[in-house]
């Protein structure tokens, strides 16, 4: 698990998965209270992938810190990517948590390699004919 301080002075953790010689992803799990267990080694990326998927503000591990705005929280972001040493980092986002990744890619385009956008199915477990 990381750890590393928010600019108010939570402290706040993340989960590190995977492989510790891959290429780094940091991973947003959906919904603003849910635990990012959920999302697992997103189905055996970890096998290539070093996965770092932060708790955010009052989630798992993380401080019970003052509720933040997307905004905010992109700061919280992008304080984690230095606390892990990358100049950019790619992120990988699940649902809601893609307004995250996408208010820390408008508000740091140039610390942002790529964004992956993943959407939660509407016909999760339903075949489409």
């Amino acid at each position: 698990m990381a750890a590393h301080t928010a600019a108010d002075g939570a402290v706040l953790r993340a989960d590190v998965v995977g492989r510790d010689d891959g290429p780094t992803l940091v991973v947003l799990a959906g919904g603003a209270a849910a635990h990012p267990a959920y999302l697992g080694d997103l189905a055996g990326l970890g096998e290539r992938y070093r996965l770092v998927v932060p708790h955010l503000r009052g989630v798992g591990r993380s401080a019970h810190a003052a509720p933040a705005s997307r905004w905010e929280q992109a700061d919280d972001v992008d304080r984690l990517r230095a606390s892990l040493g990358l100049d950019r980092c790619t992120v990988v986002a699940h649902s809601a948590g893609t307004r995250l990744a996408v208010a820390h890619a408008a508000r740091f385009p140039e610390r942002v390699a790529a964004l992956v956008l993943v959407r939660r199915s509407r016909h999760s477990g339903r075949s489409r004919t």
